[in-house]
């Protein structure tokens, strides 16, 4: 049974804002953000520690932001396929990519599940874990600051995400899923790259203010 896109936008709203209550309330305590003043060398906690109100603010443009970014992407998959001729409404494709966007909230679980029960020693190893990745495999502080987010990227979690893409895709059009898997990976290949190397340059130009 298909899931509506209205069921889908609710649940994947749920979901994000529960992971970030839990955060916020079990692991990004006082302690965390005292730790983290000790690593910015922040004079107080007040500086970065954020009042209720502010929360509620970042919540609400996390959320608005991950559902732009799935409406982003249906807009291309949708352009996609229907330029190799396939038969696809877009409420389909933005159902299809929400579906498969539950695929990254395994991994924001887990990372929330296992700091629940090890507490992050600072905002460093909150920030630069990722289940799963080959960021997980070294030592993030080894490495220069432009491969943190490259090397968080490549995760078994977004591998899955493009298999599960082609296959809902496949469904939805009723192409075979070799046909399908190619247009996933040539519309979305390209923006990723684009996107990770915005983030390289944008993190180098940061890191030497």
């Amino acid at each position: 049974m298909k899931l509506s896109l209205k069921f889908l936008l609710i649940l994947n709203c749920i979901i994000q804002l529960s992971l970030m209550l839990i955060s916020d309330k079990w692991i990004l305590t006082n302690s965390f953000y005292a730790s983290a003043i000790a690593e910015w060398n922040a004079g107080s906690i007040e500086n970065i520690f954020p009042d209720e109100q502010l929360k509620w603010l970042i919540y609400s443009v996390a959320i608005l932001l991950n559902l732009a970014k799935c409406l982003l992407l249906a807009a291309l998959f949708y352009s996609g396929f229907k330029l190799a001729g396939c038969r696809i409404s877009f409420r389909q494709g933005t159902e299809a990519v929400l579906l498969a966007d539950m695929i990254f909230l395994v991994p924001a679980a887990l990372k929330v599940a296992w700091f629940l029960i090890h507490p992050p020693s600072g905002f460093n190893e909150w920030q630069n874990s990722y289940p799963l990745s080959l960021l997980s495999l070294v030592d993030p502080a080894r490495l220069d600051m432009m491969w943190l987010y490259p090397l968080r990227i490549l995760n078994a979690f977004e591998l899955l995400y493009l298999l599960v893409l082609a296959f809902l895709f496949k469904r939805d059009t009723m192409s075979d899923y070799n046909t399908s898997l190619r247009i996933i990976l040539k519309t979305y290949l390209p923006l990723l790259i684009l996107w990770t190397g915005m983030t390289m340059i944008y993190t180098v130009k940061v890191s030497t203010l």
